[in-house]
């Protein structure tokens, strides 16, 4: 640091007084020069306008973007939401292959003929015999004597056509069909009064009855 009278270099820079000359050093701790300030004010006051410069643009923009079109804040025209049709939910029935069983020519036997689920029971009226199955099933009726029944009922609500036939000896001697959801099908026979003298045509055989 030099002396700002004589330009004798001070030999501490915190000297209060030149020891050449002895005039008073503005510079050090005991005061501060005028330029020394304006410099400082200067560099404060252009980071104060910096800062504000920046807020104010950041001000500017943000309400630019609330006012521009299509932003939800403005007076701009709001965007139209286009709603998008979600597809409607379908349950589907899987339907298990049907397999044609051969029908046994001799006894008395109840066939069942459905794609889907179903559940009852059969046999003579005093011992029937609960069955739970699927497709095509032909159950034969043990010690058949008197009244035979059948009585089976779909486990969905398909349209599909559910068939209960009694057979005796490989003639079918009852029928009953139903094609409603959950529909059942009731049909019993007294065998020494069942008549089987006419044709009956199934889904999947057709054969002439005969006493």
């Amino acid at each position: 640091m030099f002396c700002p009278r004589c330009g004798k270099q001070l030999p501490f820079d915190d000297a209060k007084f030149c020891p050449n000359c002895g005039g008073k050093i503005i510079g050090s701790k005991g005061g501060k020069a005028p330029g020394s300030r304006r410099k400082k004010f200067k560099a404060v006051a252009i980071i104060v306008f910096i800062i504000i410069a920046i807020i104010a643009g950041a001000f500017v923009y943000v309400k630019y973007l609330q006012g521009a079109p299509g932003s939800s804040g403005g007076s701009g025209i709001n965007p139209t939401n286009t709603i998008t049709p979600m597809p409607t939910a379908r349950s589907f029935v899987i339907l298990p292959t049907q397999t044609e069983v051969p029908l046994p020519t001799t006894g008395v036997w109840v066939r069942v003929d459905y794609p889907g689920s179903w559940r009852g029971s059969y046999g003579t009226t005093g011992a029937p015999v609960t069955i739970i199955d699927s497709g095509v099933r032909q159950y034969k009726v043990e010690s058949p004597n008197g009244t035979i029944q059948a009585s089976i009922r779909k486990d969905d609500g398909t349209n599909h056509e559910l068939i209960v036939e009694i057979y005796k000896n490989g003639v079918v001697i009852k029928q009953g069909t139903t094609n409603a959801p959950y529909g059942s099908v009731d049909i019993s026979v007294f065998l020494t009064d069942a008549i089987v003298s006419r044709t009956v045509t199934s889904p999947t055989t057709t054969v002439t009855q005969k006493k």
